[in-house]
């Protein structure tokens, strides 16, 4: 009689809208879900061991592998962006999100989700482009413009982002027996997703008013409600977060200058 609790995994993992992994404590894949099947045209067979590795662009692999074993020494999540080849024998960029997995309080690998950004990084470097040339004939005048629109673009390739993410974690809290690596993965790529389209939406505003938005905020619920984001930056994995304000203590800052400080002071330990 097969196992109903790897059954019901199974078909969580092999409907889910992102690629899914898993990599041993030797550093070896030794799973992966039916999306990521499907991008590469391999059998489960073909993708075990380091044949995720020869995947990736060159110029993305060593910088990969590098952050991968930071990640794997320090028993910390991570998050990388790169290049990663289908059946096709062509790239795509992902995001890959990946967290420390445990069994009886024994290291066991590395657990994640792969999330196709193809279409962000087109446009990013469609405008980047476009930048250069507009500025080149029309000089700094025409930079608030351009900008305007390029976060207009990119807040639309972050809502498939985010609309992936979401989707992935709402399958993922139907079942009780998925692993809580997989979910903390996918819900650190939704928080950075949707926290990264607030950004583009408040530079947008600022952009309109022709200056950077900055307001009265309560520090205390402000710093509350940058949490869940501060967490799941790759720069702060592992760093405890913690703080004891007083209540109604205004201060006149925007968030993004909250988010960039707290990300330094993380990113320094």
């Amino acid at each position: 009689m097969p196992n109903l609790e790897n059954e019901r995994f199974r078909e969580v993992a092999d409907a889910a809208p992102v690629g899914l992994w898993r990599i041993n404590a030797d550093f070896e894949q030794d799973w992966v879900n039916k999306h990521w099947l499907d991008f590469t045209g391999g059998r489960l067979e073909e993708e075990v061991g380091f044949r995720w590795v020869d995947r990736i662009h060159p110029d993305d692999r060593e910088r990969v592998v590098e952050e991968f074993d930071r990640a794997f020494e320090a028993r910390k999540a991570t998050q990388v962006e790169f290049r990663l080849q289908g059946r096709d024998g062509s790239y795509r960029w992902f995001l890959d999100a990946g967290a420390p997995l445990y069994r009886s309080g024994e290291f066991a690998g590395f657990v994640g989700t792969c999330t196709d950004i193809t279409d962000r990084k087109r446009v990013e470097t469609h405008l980047a482009m476009l930048k250069a040339e507009l500025l080149e004939k029309t000089g700094d005048g025409a930079s608030d413009v351009l900008h305007s629109f390029a976060l207009h673009e990119l807040n639309h390739a972050l809502l498939a982002v985010t609309t992936h993410t979401d989707a992935l974690q709402t399958l993922l809290a139907s079942r009780t027996e998925m692993p809580s690596e997989i979910a903390e993965a996918a819900a650190s790529a939704g928080r950075s997703a949707h926290h990264a389209r607030e950004m583009v939406r408040d530079t947008q505003t600022a952009i309109a008013n022709g200056k950077e938005e900055r307001r009265r905020l309560d520090l205390s619920s402000a710093l509350r409600s940058l949490e869940p984001v501060i967490r799941g930056h790759p720069a702060a994995a592992g760093v405890q977060v913690t703080w004891d304000l007083a209540k109604n203590l205004l201060v006149q800052i925007s968030r993004s200058d909250i988010q960039n400080a707290l990300l330094r002071l993380a990113e320094r330990g």
